[in-house]
């Protein structure tokens, strides 16, 4: 004879209170750290900016025509020059999204959230493929 035994509930992994609050609170720095991101590279470049512009209208005409590449840019920085100012500033309000939305990526693969981790990657993607396919904006 035998005798059936009912089945077991199937246990799903749950986590346990202190390990909840631990994501928790892990989560929060992430976002702290997003939104330090944010809140420094747009006060950076809005601080480059509003030097480097006044001194630039200031010169003479065929100084400020010249254009400068990223590698200029870099090389002038340490001679002051206020178009590399300028050009580092528009860097910095540049890459301060990109460097958010790959923060962004990170806090939703620690939350396992695969939608929004997809979403954010993709974007990634199409930004790069944008500044590969446009040579950079040159």
């Amino acid at each position: 004879m035998s005798v059936d035994r009912p089945l077991a509930p199937a246990r799903r992994y749950e986590r346990s209170e202190g390990e909840q609050r631990s994501r928790q609170q892990e989560t929060r720095q992430l976002e702290a750290r997003i939104a330090a991101i944010l809140r420094t590279g747009v006060v950076a470049a809005a601080v480059l900016l509003t030097v480097a512009l006044p001194w630039i209208v200031g010169q003479d005409r065929s100084h400020r025509a010249e254009r400068l590449s990223v590698g200029e840019a870099l090389r002038l920085l340490p001679h002051l020059d206020p178009r590399a100012l300028a050009a580092v500033g528009v860097i910095i309000l540049v890459a301060t999204p990109i460097l958010q939305l790959l923060m962004s990526a990170f806090l939703f693969w620690r939350k396992r959230d695969r939608l929004y981790l997809g979403l954010s990657l993709t974007v990634c993607v199409i930004i790069a493929a944008g500044a590969l396919l446009t040579g950079g904006g040159h």
